[in-house]
C-alpha cells in the first residue's frame, strides 16, 4: 500500500503542495505526443479510455471514470480509444519525491465518486483570484492529491480481499475443525450470522467450490488418511469422519475416487508394502 511505505508517509506529511493549473480538453480517438510537466499532474478521464505511457517504458490502460496520476519531469503519451474529455490538474509538490511516486498509477473513483467532483471544481479554478482564494485551491488540491493515494490503497487492498473474503475464511476454518459434526451449511451459517445463500456464495466466489462438496472433501480426505495408516474398521472410520451411514461414506467415497473405501486401504497397503 503506497500510504503505507514509511518515505511516501512522510513526503505525503511534510506539505509543500500547491495548485498549478488546470485545464480541459475533448479527446477524440487520437495519439497525444510524448510531453512532461514540472508537477504532478492528476487527469480525470469522465469518459474516455485509452493507454498512456512513459518514457522509462511503463504503459498503463485506463478507463472512463478513472484518474491517472503523471509523475513530474517524465515525458508521456497517450492514445486515446475511447472518446471524451480528459480534466487536467496540476499539482506542485516538493523535490525529490518517493521512488513509489515515480510512475503512473492509475486510481478508480468507483469507491469515492466525491473525487471527480473535486477535480472538476479545480478545473473551474478563476485564472485571476484573490490570495485567499489560492491559498484555498492550494489546500483543495493537497486534499485531493493525498485522497487520490488514499483511494489507490483501497482499491489494491479490495482487490487482494474480495468481499465476503473474511466471512468465507471463517467459514473455512469451521469446516476444517468440525468436520465430523457438522451437519448442514445452514448450521454454519447461523453461526456467522448469516444466510445459508449469502454463505454458498461468498464461499464459492472465494474458493472456487461449493461449501458442501468442500465438506465432504474434508471427511474423504481424512477418512482416507485413516484408511491408510490405521486398522480401524471401515464403520468406525465412517462414524468417525462424519458420514450419517456407511452407505453414505462408500458411496461418496466411489464418487470422488472411483472406487471403494476397501479397495482403498487393500491399494495402498499393497503399494506401502511394495
Amino acid at each position: 500500500m503506497l500510504m503505507d511505505e514509511e518515505d511516501v508517509q512522510a513526503y505525503v506529511g511534510a506539505g509543500g503542495f500547491s495548485f498549478q493549473g488546470s485545464v480541459r480538453h475533448a479527446t477524440g480517438t487520437s495519439y497525444c505526443e510524448f510531453h512532461s510537466h514540472a508537477n504532478f499532474e492528476i487527469v480525470l478521464h469522465a469518459e474516455n479510455a485509452g493507454i498512456v505511457s512513459l518514457s522509462t517504458g511503463q504503459s498503463l490502460e485506463f478507463s472512463a471514470g478513472g484518474v491517472v496520476l503523471h509523475p513530474p519531469c517524465i515525458a508521456h503519451s497517450q492514445q486515446t480509444t475511447l472518446p471524451g474529455t480528459d480534466l487536467c490538474v496540476q499539482i506542485g509538490a516538493p523535490s525529490p519525491h518517493p521512488a513509489a511516486l515515480n510512475r503512473l498509477i492509475f486510481i478508480p473513483l468507483n469507491r469515492k465518486p466525491w473525487l471527480a467532483t473535486d477535480v472538476k471544481l479545480l478545473t473551474e479554478a478563476p485564472a485571476r483570484r484573490s490570495a485567499a482564494q489560492s491559498m484555498a485551491l492550494n489546500m483543495r488540491a493537497a486534499a485531493l492529491f493525498v485522497e487520490l493515494l488514499d483511494a489507490y490503497d483501497e482499491d489494491r487492498q479490495a482487490i487482494a480481499n474480495p468481499p465476503g473474503a473474511d466471512l468465507a475464511a471463517e467459514a473455512e476454518h469451521v469446516i476444517r475443525g468440525e468436520y465430523a459434526s457438522i451437519r448442514s451449511v445452514a448450521e454454519i451459517a447461523d453461526r456467522l450470522c448469516v444466510s445459508a445463500s449469502r454463505l454458498r456464495h461468498v464461499y464459492k466466489q472465494q474458493y472456487g467450490v461449493g461449501i458442501k462438496k468442500r465438506i465432504i472433501q474434508t471427511r474423504l480426505d481424512h477418512a482416507c488418511e485413516l484408511l491408510a495408516t490405521s486398522t480401524l474398521p471401515i464403520k468406525a472410520i465412517s462414524a468417525m469422519c462424519g458420514f450419517e451411514t456407511d452407505r453414505h461414506f462408500s458411496a461418496a467415497f466411489r464418487m470422488a475416487l472411483g472406487y471403494a473405501p476397501g479397495e482403498y486401504r487393500r491399494q495402498w497397503q499393497n503399494g506401502n508394502d511394495g
